[in-house]
């Protein structure tokens, strides 16, 4: 039969147990998570820096007449007003 004491010492060796296994596992976890979200973040920089050059190679074509009216100016006399 077993006593107070020897319960509280299975019990402490399953808790110790428990952690031993858990506490590695919440790292490995928490390292994917950070992996996952620096992935997703790197190709949202990569998304819009293909975006950036379209808009350039866009913007590059235009006139200076073009663009003043395209920021919603007047082109009069040479200048943009």
């Amino acid at each position: 039969m077993f006593g107070v004491l020897d319960w509280l010492k299975i019990g402490a060796g399953c808790v110790l147990g428990a952690l031993a296994i858990s506490i590695p596992a919440y790292y490995s976890g928490r390292s994917d998570g950070r992996d996952l979200e620096r992935t997703a973040a790197l190709q949202r920089s990569m998304e819009l820096i293909r975006e950036r050059s379209k808009t350039n190679v866009e913007i590059s074509k235009l006139s200076d007449a073009a663009i003043c009216v395209e920021l919603g100016g007047k082109w009069v006399l040479d200048k943009c007003e």
